[in-house]
């Protein structure tokens, strides 16, 4: 039922006990999906573009369910009905604005794709941590783990930033947002566990951090954006070009060069 924009009555597909896929994407008007209750069978709902439903509940009906969308909600749904789906392997919740904790999903462990695409409040745990020696970490001194935690960890004595052993961790999205409103020091523990292999050193003394805006969930290919050219007025940022520090600062100098270029 893809686009039908005018569609506002989904009563009828109550019968159909057999489905197992519902697209109701650009499907606008629709305002009560009661009618799922009897869909024991399905195992992808999409529901995008839609801003009227307030109730979800009734998903908890289907249990078979390995394939969720949820997108554009003007408003915070209470997400915990979810957690009985069990089965769901691919779970999208996409510009939820006000969806900050989604530690209520912990029960669904057989998640291998969670996208969390415009949800604004975006986290990140960081860990930085003296050594009592040296680390393993090979040169020049960081990199990125396949799996696993830690999104990002570092040497500072290696990079030439830090005079003693120490270490910068940084969490995967899904760790943040999983740990996010829980104790910030068992947090930096459960990231030391994980990064001990590339220690090497007992730790002296660590503090850990949170970023809850730490990074752009759309990247746009240009280095910038010209809004008006008298007065001159251009956007930058990490949201340009490339995310981290290094997309800011190029995106700084491309702003920079716009404005001279137009004075």
């Amino acid at each position: 039922l893809e686009g039908c924009w005018e569609l506002s009555d989904i009563s009828c597909l109550a019968a159909l006990t057999s489905l197992t896929h519902l697209n109701l994407e650009g499907c606008g008007k629709i305002s009560d999906i009661s009618a799922l209750a009897s869909l024991t069978g399905l195992t992808r709902f999409d529901l995008v573009g839609n801003s009227s439903v307030s109730d979800i509940s009734v998903l908890v009906s289907s249990t078979g369910l390995t394939r969720l969308t949820l997108t554009c909600w003007s408003s915070l749904i209470d997400i915990s009905v979810l957690a009985p789906l069990t089965g769901l392997t691919h779970l999208t919740l996409t510009c939820w604005s006000s969806l900050v904790d989604i530690s209520v999903l912990a029960p669904l462990t057989g998640l291998t794709h969670l996208t969390l695409t415009g949800c604004s409040s975006i986290t990140d745990i960081g860990v930085l941590a003296a050594l009592e020696g040296p680390s393993r970490i090979p040169p020049p001194g960081g990199f990125a783990p396949s799996d696993g935690p830690i999104a990002w960890i570092a040497d500072n004595q290696l990079k030439g930033i830090s005079a003693e052993p120490a270490v910068t961790i940084h969490a995967t999205h899904a760790f943040s947002l999983k740990h996010w409103e829980g104790d910030r020091l068992e947090s930096g523990r459960a990231l030391l566990d994980a990064a001990a292999t590339w220690l090497g050193a007992g730790i002296r003394t660590f503090q850990v951090h949170g970023w809850r805006y730490s990074k752009p969930m759309r990247v746009d290919p240009e280095s910038c954006l010209l809004v008006s050219q008298s007065p001159p007025l251009v956007l930058a940022g990490d949201a340009f070009g490339g995310p981290r520090v290094e997309g800011a600062a190029l995106s700084g100098w491309a702003a920079a060069a716009i404005i001279k270029s137009a004075s």
